[in-house]
């Protein structure tokens, strides 16, 4: 017997640029992550790992700001996207709250 597989689909509307490791992607919010599945290395961050998401270096005088992800697993390292511009933090804080 197969296991059931499902398919989440990314918000489009939502995509932002960021650097989760070396080179900025594009990532795209899904209903269960936060994805970047075009270019390597590929970087998914389930949200039911995460404990907390922090903006970081967040200013007016600032083009970009940096986003850390603290897991539940307090022994797992914190994840910084860095590099995100400003345009997108509103949409990022809304579509964080919309998902608790």
């Amino acid at each position: 017997m197969c296991p059931q597989i499902e398919f989440d689909i990314p918000y489009r509307e939502l995509a932002f640029e960021g650097a989760p490791a070396k080179t900025s992607v594009w990532l795209m919010p899904t209903v269960n992550a936060l994805v970047s599945l075009v270019e390597l290395p590929y970087f998914v961050c389930s949200l039911e790992d995460i404990e907390l998401v922090y903006f970081e270096r967040v200013s007016q005088a600032i083009k970009n700001f940096d986003m850390a992800i603290v897991y539940k697993d307090f022994n797992k390292p914190v994840h910084r996207i860095s590099s995100i511009p400003s345009s997108y933090l509103e949409t990022l804080k809304n579509w964080l709250d919309s998902v608790d």
